[in-house]
Formats: C-alpha cells, structure tokens, sequence
C-alpha cells in the first residue's frame, strides 16, 4: 500500500503534449498538442473548459501567460500574443528564433536562438541587451525583482539591470568551468552550480555549489549530484537534483533533504506545507505532517503548475514515445489528507474507461424501436416504417398460407395412406441412406488436412548495455521483430515493463530510460488464442562502454 491523492483527468489530448503554463491571477490554462496546436483553458474544480485553439504553423518552443495575454514563441516566427480569448493581438518578429522568455514585471526579456539576450517594452520596442553590455554567447538567464542574471559559454557570470551592470562573479579555474544551474532563493539571493577540472586541488571532475547574498559569497560547497531545477520556497529554495532527491536550501546555504525518489527530478512546486515533484512516470509528494505520497502518470510529467486559489495541482508529460496514445493533463487535489491505495490501482485514473450499462434480454429485445428512430433522419424512418409495414404484411400472408397449408395436409392425410407411408420414410431413412451418408462423410475426412497449429515464438530479443548520455539518460529500441510465427497468425504485441504496466501494443518501440536496470516482457498472441512470451533486460550506466 502507498499513501496518494485524488487524481482524475483534467483534459483527455489528441496530439502529444509538449507545453503547459498555468496563469495564477485568471486560473487560465495553455497546452500544446502535437506541437503545433496551442490551446486556451479555464480551469474549475474538476475540469477546463477549452477557450480557444490556436493552430501555429511552427513547432512551439515556449508558453507564457504575460500582462493578461498568452504569448507563444516558436524558433521562426518569434513571438505571437493572443488575449485570454484566443483573439490575435500582435506579432514580433525575431531572426533567430525564441529560445527563452520570462516575464520581468510589464517587460519581456528573451533569449533568442543565437545566445543574444534583447529585453521587450510594453509596446513590443525590442533592445539588445547583449549589444547594450558586450555579452556574448549566453547559456541560460534568470531574473530578480531588480535585475538580471546571465551565464556566458566561458563560465562567467554578471547581473545587471536596464542601466548598468551591477555585478561579475570572480572566475574560479582557468580551463574547463561551465555554469550548470542557476537560481534564486525567496529573498533573491543568488545560487549556482558549476562543475569541471581543475576547480579543485588535483585533475577530478567536481561539481560546486555557490549562495550568493548582496554580491558577496555565504556559502560553497561539493555536490555529488547535478541539480536539474528548482522553484523558490518560504524558508530558501527547493532544489531537485540528477539523482532523485529535492533538497531544501537554507538561507545559510546548509541543503535539507526533503524528498527522495528514484529518478532525476524534473520539475518542483509548492503551495503551503505541500511539496511536489515529478519524477520518471511519478509525482511524489509530502504534505505538512510529513507524510510522502506520490501518483502514477502516463508519461513524463515535465510540466507542473499549482493553482492556489483551487489548490490543485496540474501536470502534463508525454512517454516520448512516437508509438503510444496521447498521454492525459491530470490534476492532483491538494485538500485533505492522503489515502491509502494499492500500488498496483495507481494507474487506474488514466486507464479506466466509462463502463457499458448491462442489459438484459427484456431490454436487448423489447422490440420498440423508438429509440432507433430518434436517431435517423426523416427519410431513414419512412425507409424504416415501410420495411416495417412490409415485414408485417409478408407475415400475415405466411400465417395464412400456414393455416390453408396445415389444413389440407390434414385433409389429405386423412385420406392418402400413400402420404403416410411418404412421411415414415422421410422420418426413418433407408440402410442405402444411411450409406451414402458415411461415404460421404469418409470423403469429406480423407479430403481434410489435419495440420497442427504452432503457437508463435516471442522473442525480446538480447539483453543490452548502454551507456546514458549528459542528462542521465539513453534512448533504446525494444525490438520484437525476431519473433518467430510458422503460421504468420500473428494477431497482438505487447511490451510490459516491471511493474506489469502495458507500455506498447507494436513489435518495436522506443524508450528513454534512466539510469538503472529495467527488465521488460513481450508477449504474443495468434489468432488461435496461442501465445507465448520473452523477457529481456536493459542496464543503463553513467560512461563509456569501452
């Protein structure tokens, strides 16, 4: 038994879903299906109510609710805003594409595919800030309530706002420093990872963590694990990290471990004492009196958002795989306590389906067709009446033909001994009959093959050693295809993964999997009901093969 909460469906998509944004002042919400279809939401108690859809003829790279609009970037067009009704209001076009954007208070600052930050007016009046300060070739930004943070490719790092910079992190190592992760704390102190050789006495690989308050060091220290994300939180910051766990950060830079699951951490949000975060197929979560729960999703939720207001959490992610069914946008109720469940019936809110009423025979066939007719057109029911009518009267003429028929084999069996003895011959065949029948029957067997029916031979095929790439992870192909079939009957594949989850009903199918070892089934089916199955076992580990 595991502790959960209450889940349920919030939008059941028709293409993959690649973005979700939620805005905390309207409880609207914006998604992207198949990534080109963006779609406007308002959110109530246990459903959204689609606004409006908003085809994009390019890939979606980001979703923003900025000043009561949503803006939308792509890496062609630039960015496109729309108010929360769905209707156009403005375009802005932006060479190299949008890579990032974050709201900064009525300003937009954005980073555009060439690593060149430009801040965005009110009135869309774009300025390069890149140009403004001589920066070149950033990698990642984020932004205080007065300023701005960015990370340079050579591992420097400056803060600055709309006059002047403010501030440059002393570098630390001469080769190899890379900026990793920033963030900030909820009194905007300002943090860092970075890792590399040489940033330590000896040529070892280290990753440090650095807290910065008023532009001087509070704390550094070693990390053994990469951070991934991080939202702020009353008392610091909640950090997720490569190796499952989420940390809290205190504001004498000291980390608190809070959360511990058994995949890298992909996202992070709070509301009161409650913490949640996704994690490979799952949300885990602890709520104020410590206790951990977590929920099952169909894909992988990269995307979180809390409405405060609602106190539901929403989430979004898809299996990354081309071969599987659009995953659903559920919603998590954050009120009242957790509850026991299986952890097997984790799955049953995106798995189960509205069950069929059972008839019985009276109701299958009362014979009323009113409720058919209800459902045709009017030339369909007069189509309908008119075989009705001539059903009935075709009925009529052989019931009289039966009495008139009945009546004269009466008469003549009354009459004709002749018709009885007809009749006791038909009743009890002759010997010569009963012959012929053999034969024929005989024939019939002697003319018959009589093959035996193989059952298929699943194969899985042969166990694999991969090794992840930089983010903790490796994409890998199952592959059924060596399954062996005779008859070629075969009528259904299915891949379960280890906890007994169907995750592909095809011979092959693509997976990204995590560190670890994974073992998966294939099972198949013939048309005869015969089927067999075969297991195989893939281990991913952090290095090279060699």
């Amino acid at each position: 038994m595991v502790l959960t909460r209450e889940v349920f469906k919030l939008v059941e998509p028709e293409g993959k879903v690649s973005h979700l944004v939620h805005c905390p002042t309207t409880s609207n919400l914006a998604w992207v299906e198949g990534g080109k279809h963006v779609f406007l939401g308002k959110a109530d108690n246990n459903s959204c109510q689609t606004i409006a859809t908003l085809p994009q003829e390019n890939d979606v790279s980001l979703l923003i609710f900025h000043e009561q609009q949503l803006v939308v970037g792509n890496e062609i067009e630039g960015l496109i805003f729309y108010d929360l009704s769905g209707v156009f209001s403005a375009q802005l076009k932006i060479d190299a594409g949008v890579v990032r954007c974050i709201s900064w208070g009525h300003d937009i600052v954005l980073l555009d595919g060439l690593g060149q930050l430009q801040l965005v007016g009110p009135k869309l009046e774009c300025s390069s800030l890149s140009t403004r300060y001589n920066l070149e070739d950033i990698v990642d930004v984020i932004v205080a309530s007065d300023r701005i943070y960015v990370a340079l490719q050579d591992g420097s790092v400056h803060s600055f706002d709309q006059e002047s910079i403010l501030w440059s992190r002393p570098m630390r190592g001469t080769i190899g420093e890379r900026i990793t992760g920033m963030g900030l704390t909820h009194k905007e102190d300002f943090f860092l990872t970075r890792e590399g050789h040489a940033l330590v006495a000896g040529e070892e690989e280290a990753i440090e963590f650095e807290l910065w308050s008023n532009n001087d060091l509070i704390a550094r220290s070693d990390l053994s694990m990469r951070l991934l994300t991080y939202c702020k939180e009353p008392r610091g910051a909640l950090l997720g990290f490569d190796n499952g766990e989420v940390h809290r950060l205190q504001t004498d830079g000291t980390m608190e471990l809070v959360l511990e699951t058994q995949h890298p951490i992909f996202s992070i949000v709070h509301s009161g004492d409650n913490i949640a975060a996704s994690s490979w197929f799952f949300i885990h979560g602890t709520d104020g009196n410590g206790n951990a729960w977590k929920v099952e999703h169909q894909g992988m939720a990269l995307w979180l958002n809390i409405d405060e207001k609602l106190q539901h959490l929403f989430f979004a992610g898809d299996d990354q795989n081309d071969f599987t069914e659009p995953e659903p946008i559920g919603c998590i109720d954050l009120r009242g306590d957790p509850h026991e469940l299986d952890s097997s019936e984790l799955s049953i809110w995106f798995t189960s389906t509205l069950q069929d009423s059972v008839l019985t025979a009276e109701e299958l066939y009362h014979g009323d067709d009113a409720d058919v007719l209800e459902l045709l057109t009017e030339s369909e029911r007069d189509s309908m009446n008119s075989q009705s009518s001539h059903s009935n009267d075709l009925e009529m003429l052989l019931d009289a033909m039966g009495d008139v028929g009945a009546s004269k084999r009466d008469e003549h069996l009354d009459d004709s001994p002749e018709d009885e003895q007809l009749l006791e011959t038909l009743n009890n065949p002759s010997e010569s009959m009963l012959m012929e029948q053999e034969e024929d029957d005989l024939f019939e067997a002697l003319s018959s093959t009589n093959d035996e029916v193989l059952k298929p031979q699943a194969s899985a095929g042969d166990d694999q050693r991969l090794s992840a790439d930089e983010d903790g992870t490796c994409i890998v192909l199952l592959n059924g295809n060596g399954t062996f079939d005779p008859h070629e009957q075969v009528k259904s594949w299915s891949w379960i993964e280890e906890s007994g989850r169907e995750i592909a009903t095809t011979p092959q199918v693509r997976l990204k999997l995590p560190l670890g070892v994974h073992s998966f089934e294939l099972r198949v089916v013939d048309e005869q009901g015969g089927w067999t199955s075969d297991r195989l076992t893939i281990t991913i580990f952090q290095g090279s093969t060699s």
